[in-house]
């Protein structure tokens, strides 16, 4: 029996693998699980995706990645708490 589920559908139960994976084995594998399943044009206007990448790639070390993500999600944001959030969290530049 074939499951068909949305993409809405598929890229939450992929974000919460992907949460899942970075409480079991840490950001690198949270990104590995979210990474490769989607693809680009799906999470193109996604700001949740956005968001948890930004946050990986903070944990990972990865600075302007990070960064990168952030203001992506920030500007897919239409709330004003959560832009002010996710702007508080954007790791600073050197």
């Amino acid at each position: 029996m074939s499951l068909d589920v949305s993409p809405w559908v598929r890229m939450r139960m992929l974000r919460i693998l992907a949460v899942a994976m970075v409480l079991a084995g840490g950001p690198v594998a949270g990104l590995a699980a979210e990474q490769p399943a989607i693809p680009a044009e799906a999470v193109a206007s996604y700001q949740p995706y956005w968001a948890l990448a930004a946050h990986l790639l903070k944990r990972m070390g990865q600075t302007t990645q990070s960064a990168d993500a952030y203001r992506r999600a920030i500007g897919l944001s239409e709330d004003s708490a959560l832009r002010a959030f996710l702007t508080a969290q954007m790791p600073a530049m050197p």
